[in-house]
């Protein structure tokens, strides 16, 4: 409904950052009310977690691309009355369907922050805004850089970001597949995975062939990313698993943010949008090391409960 009444596109954007405040809340809840309830083995963690974000997944794949398509046929604001009106139905779905469930007592938050403020859990704060950050340094751009450098045209654009987000739901069971066997392996693997297609994006940027295939990479290479990471930070999160959850969902926004930033002042200083892949195998490469840093303590994760 933000999107309907915003003056312009730049305010909408701005406004942008209290819906991701929203979803950390949205996480960080729904952590809490299944605490000490868990319907799946403990070595399938990961597994779960993917399974949480496979609606992203979907939407992505299925929403990007048709917003985009509505949005240059009818125009921006109209794709948000769209949005909104899907927005009361699943609010009313979620409601009518969705069972009860009754959370415990609630945790001592002073006592989780201290405990989260430790250095351990920084660095895995730290890994998820680099190295997921990265992503959004060239995909924020993807589509000027799909029709001013690739040269395609701007109706070939929701079909590319179709393709993307078909990648991402390829991606999503890969990365908690890695991640089911060890936490670390998958994280590093991930996210050496991710830089690397964004250097084979910069190479891919001549021609259309190349960025069709390389685009659906990018998107298996950005979610297989999400299970290993959200996990990481759960196993580290110690007596803090509530602010663990919902800080690392922040820390996946600040590195969209943060990405998009990135890229935006690399353009600003005059380098070309065909830099920008490169930038972002940067940025990314920041959170492989630190991951590098971590020692191997346990090849499947636990649970973390409090």
């Amino acid at each position: 409904m933000t999107g309907t009444l915003t003056p312009s596109q730049k305010k909408l954007l701005n406004s942008k950052r209290d819906i991701q405040n929203h979803e950390t809340i949205h996480h960080s809840n729904q952590r809490q009310k299944n605490k000490g309830t868990f319907w799946f083995q403990p070595e399938k963690q990961a597994s779960a977690i993917a399974a949480m974000f496979l609606g992203a997944t979907l939407a992505n794949i299925f929403g990007a691309p048709f917003g985009t398509y509505i949005g240059q046929i009818i125009g921006w604001r109209n794709t948000y009355y769209i949005i909104a009106a899907l927005g009361v139905i699943s609010a009313l779905s979620i409601a009518k369907l969705l069972p009860h469930i009754e959370s415990e007592a609630p945790t001592n938050l002073k006592q989780e922050f201290a405990a989260l403020i430790q250095p351990g859990k920084i660095r895995a704060l730290l890994i998820t805004i680099f190295g997921f950050g990265g992503t959004f340094t060239a995909f924020t751009y993807i589509s000027p850089i799909l029709t001013d450098i690739t040269g395609m045209s701007l109706d070939y654009v929701p079909a590319m970001l179709l393709l993307f987000g078909a990648g991402m739901a390829v991606g999503n069971p890969i990365g908690a597949r890695l991640t089911n066997k060890s936490v670390v392996f998958g994280m590093r693997s991930t996210l050496l995975l991710l830089m690397v297609v964004l250097v084979a994006l910069y190479f891919a940027m001549g021609s259309t062939v190349a960025m069709v295939v390389v685009t659906f990479l990018f998107g298996v290479a950005m979610f297989a990313t999400i299970p290993s990471l959200q996990t990481y930070v759960l196993s580290e999160a110690g007596k803090a698993p509530i602010l663990a959850s919902a800080f690392n969902i922040a820390a996946f926004n600040l590195g969209n943010a943060g990405g998009a930033w990135v890229g935006g002042e690399v353009i600003d200083a005059g380098l070309s949008l065909q830099m920008l892949p490169i930038i972002a195998a940067a940025v990314t490469a920041s959170g492989l090391l630190l991951a590098l840093s971590v020692r191997t303590k346990r090849e499947t994760p636990e649970l973390v409960t409090a």
